[in-house]
């Protein structure tokens, strides 16, 4: 049976096509896409931001910094091992504890789910290597990005 992975993208549009402009904890929604090296991506799921849920229902604004990680308990639940958005922010050595943490030059989720397709090896190596793993980062398609590799940790 072929390996699937299922991977979170951090989005504000309604439609999930484009990741959120802030990091990946500022995310509206988090859409779960299984994906695997045939076919295309398939989206499974939608989670919202409980954060901004706990800040709609206190009638507070914003992501509340002090009290970061609600999502990732939430995401490990579902069998999320793969994290991708244009930005992490300030809790991205914690959040690589917990899962492979995919940074995308590109927009576009479709475009980085296709990109993450052909880089699975690299995500599973990235599983492998535990909890001291690096990140990787996504280069927008038809470009040579000199960044576009695995990095490591410092």
């Amino acid at each position: 049976m072929e390996k699937q992975y299922l991977v979170a993208c951090g989005t504000d549009s309604e439609d999930g096509s484009f990741f959120t402009k802030n990091h990946f904890g500022e995310s509206r929604w988090y859409d779960i896409w299984r994906v695997s090296p045939s076919g295309a991506a398939e989206k499974i799921d939608r989670i919202p931001n409980p954060a901004s849920q706990a800040n709609e229902e206190s009638h507070e604004h914003g992501h509340d910094e002090k009290k970061p990680g609600k999502i990732a308990p939430v995401l490990k639940k579902k069998g999320v091992s793969v994290i991708m958005g244009r930005s992490i922010g300030a809790n991205v050595v914690r959040m690589r504890r917990k899962f492979v943490v995919v940074v995308s030059r590109s927009e576009k989720t479709d475009e980085a789910l296709a990109e993450l397709r052909k880089r699975l090896s690299e995500v599973q190596e990235l599983l492998d290597a535990g909890e001291e793993r690096g990140h990787m980062i996504l280069r927008r398609p038809g470009t040579k990005d000199p960044d576009s590799q695995k990095e490591r940790s410092t």
